[in-house]
């Protein structure tokens, strides 16, 4: 997905936005259909009967628990300005070298990083798996 919209960065702007919120419809489409196929498995201890509920109470943050949050958030925000940054220095770099479609390249680049890190917490989580049986 991040390739794509990447790539539409050298289309019109009609162009552009269609292709950007047909990518958006497809993926959205596409997780529809599997949450049909493949149902989420029901969380242990949740039933669905007429139980009473109690009544909420409202819960105590602790300074650690904030300190954490905004550390999340701002670990969150400093990725997603170096990505930024990251992706304006290679597409002035391409079109400085004169590459025939810099967006294309771009977009490829683009792609692979968001695969490497949308993927690394999966093989941790796998490496873990492994290592505790």
């Amino acid at each position: 997905m991040t390739g794509v919209w990447v790539a539409a960065g050298e289309l019109s702007p009609a162009k552009r936005r269609l292709a950007r919120v047909g990518t958006v419809a497809t993926a959205a489409g596409a997780y529809a259909i599997r949450e049909r196929v493949f149902p989420a498995p029901a969380l242990p201890g949740a039933d669905d009967s007429d139980t009473e509920e109690e009544p909420v109470s409202p819960e105590v943050i602790s300074k650690a628990k904030l300190i954490g949050i905004g550390a999340g958030v701002a670990v969150s925000v400093a990725v997603m300005v170096a990505g930024h940054r990251l992706e304006k220095r290679w597409l002035a770099a391409l079109i400085r070298d004169g590459h025939a479609h810099p967006y294309r390249a771009l977009a490829v680049r683009m792609g692979l990083i968001s695969f490497g890190v949308a993927l690394a917490p999966d093989l941790i989580r796998a490496r873990e798996a492994r290592r505790s049986r």
